[in-house]
This record gives C-alpha cells, sequence and structure tokens, in this order.
C-alpha cells in the first residue's frame, strides 16, 4: 500500500479507493489474545512432545496433553502445529 500511495503521490484515502479496499484494513494492528501466555506454554510443549515422539501426528499429541491435564481443544493444538511446522 505504501508503495502505491508514494508511486501515486496521493492520499490514502484516494489509494484505497483506487485499489477497492476498505481504509479499517490498511490500518489493521492485530492485538494480542488474552491466551498468549498459555498458547506459549502449550507451543513450548508440544515442540518438546515433536521432538520425542517424531511419528505422533497432532491427534496422537492431543491425547497426550489431555493426559497430562491440558484443557486443550484439538483444532487449537493442530493450528499451532501448522504454524510451527511440526510434524
Amino acid at each position: 500500500m505504501k508503495a502505491f500511495r508514494e508511486a501515486a503521490k496521493c492520499s490514502e484515502r484516494r489509494a484505497c479507493g483506487q485499489m477497492e479496499i476498505v481504509r479499517a484494513m490498511v490500518r489493521y494492528e492485530p492485538r494480542p489474545t488474552r491466551f498468549a501466555a498459555a498458547n506459549e506454554k502449550l507451543r513450548t510443549r508440544l515442540r518438546e512432545l515433536a521432538g520425542q515422539r517424531r511419528r505422533w501426528r497432532y491427534r496422537r499429541r492431543h491425547v497426550l496433553l489431555e493426559r497430562e491435564g491440558w484443557k486443550v481443544n484439538i483444532k487449537r493444538v493442530y493450528r499451532i502445529c501448522l504454524e510451527r511446522g511440526l510434524p
């Protein structure tokens, strides 16, 4: 977006109008979630499990986490495994 504005030498409003995007999308800054600390602990534990058992995928890791006492959704485990590139 910045490159377009500089090349066209126009305002943000006009550039967004020409590119047909909403200005709120350009100004969007993601906020940290309230689960950021818990997600970080979960990421480290999943990394440890992936190091111990390379052949196990997210479903089996989810079972192990539940046995350890974690209250975590399987979709969350899947998302974190995808983010980290865990097998």
